[in-house]
């Protein structure tokens, strides 16, 4: 085994949606505390963002978001402490 490749561990996991997701998570600092987070968008129109600490809400977050009518064809992305998403209405 090559000891360049450092042992991985998981350190939390948690289903984020009965959806599946079509892109990947972005991880940044969204609620600016200095901590990473996880935000996640599915197909089904969920977005969340956990704590990437212990994949818990922050409290008083509106978190998760679920968008009716919709499908997410993104990944989230970040600008200032705002999170968008590409979203595509079903009507």
């Amino acid at each position: 085994m090559c000891s360049c490749i450092p042992e991985l561990t998981v350190a939390w996991s948690r289903e984020l949606s009965s959806g599946p997701f079509v892109a990947a998570p972005l991880i940044a600092d969204i609620d600016a505390d200095g901590r990473l987070d996880v935000a996640v968008a599915s197909f089904a129109g969920d977005i969340d963002v956990v704590r990437g600490s212990d994949s818990q809400h922050q409290p008083g977050s509106y978190w998760p978001l679920r968008l009716t009518d919709t499908s997410v064809h993104s990944s989230p992305l970040q600008v200032s402490a705002l999170v968008y998403c590409i979203v595509v209405s079903r009507l």
